[in-house]
């Protein structure tokens, strides 16, 4: 179980402009920031997966993926628009199971390699 551990797969980051001000364009780079640092943490372990990202922004959630390539480049999907907690709770929830499914995936691939 303490395998599981060793590496992050998500990193959630809140938004919080009245004690940070910063504007949102900034909030996803360190989102991405954060990304990139767990990223390459997990790469330096020998485990070679996508980081999973989630920023929170009052009622609002935007979703993001970061990939590694074979050459090294990152590549980032974001989600821009984000997703009203109040209208779209579904579509939250579906993209949460997403993203779980994913990192079950993973760590049962290492889980196997172990």
């Amino acid at each position: 179980m303490t395998a599981y551990l060793d590496f992050p797969l998500i990193c959630v980051h809140e938004y919080k402009r009245t004690s940070n001000p910063v504007t949102i364009s900034r909030a996803y780079a360190q989102l991405l920031g954060g990304m990139w640092i767990i990223q390459r943490q997990n790469h330096a372990k020998g485990h070679a997966c996508a980081v999973y990202g989630l920023m929170v922004k009052g009622q609002a959630w935007h979703f993001a993926e970061l990939h590694s390539s074979e050459n090294g480049q990152c590549l980032a999907h974001l989600d821009f628009d984000g997703f009203s907690i109040a209208s779209d709770l579904n579509v939250i929830f579906k993209a949460l199971r997403h993203y779980f499914l994913q990192a079950q995936q993973i760590l049962e691939a290492v889980s196997s390699k172990l």
